[in-house]
């Protein structure tokens, strides 16, 4: 994806592309980190008028593979901490670790022990919906900000 728009307006879609403040919501992270990847390359900009704009497409895919840490992760499972750090004694769950040791889950792999461990979980009511639990986490997310 080019850093600069070329001067023709036809290849610049309002419905492809949002501004930074809006990429940033998606994302859960401030504008300043959002303008920090771009620079790293992690996520690219578009320019026009002098203002950033994101590919809704990219930032879908990176907000797909994006990680969770344990405590959103517990409650996504709708269980605690500790006892998805037992699952994972027990070998039920595997978390991969970042660089700095910490437990990371990805998506998939909470949404397929959700869904194949349901039925063996005895607090199966406290279980959260993936789509609802998106909700609750950027609700959390801005409310630390």
């Amino acid at each position: 994806m080019p850093k600069q728009l070329p001067n023709t307006s036809n290849n610049f879609s309002s419905k492809d592309y949002i501004s930074i403040g809006k990429a940033a919501e998606i994302l859960g992270v401030s504008i300043d980190t959002l303008r920090r990847w771009d620079k790293q390359g992690k996520v690219h900009s578009v320019r026009k008028n002098n203002n950033r704009y994101f590919y809704i497409r990219e930032l879908k895919k990176l907000n797909s593979n994006k990680t969770l840490s344990i405590s959103e992760a517990a409650l996504l499972v709708g269980v605690s901490t500790s006892t998805l750090r037992r699952y994972e004694k027990k070998g039920l769950i595997k978390p991969e670790r970042t660089s700095r040791g910490d437990r990371a889950y990805s998506k998939a792999k909470i949404e397929k022990f959700i869904k194949s461990k349901s039925s063996q979980v005895k607090s199966r009511r406290n279980l959260v919906p993936i789509s609802k639990a998106a909700i609750i986490l950027n609700i959390s997310k801005k409310k630390k900000r």
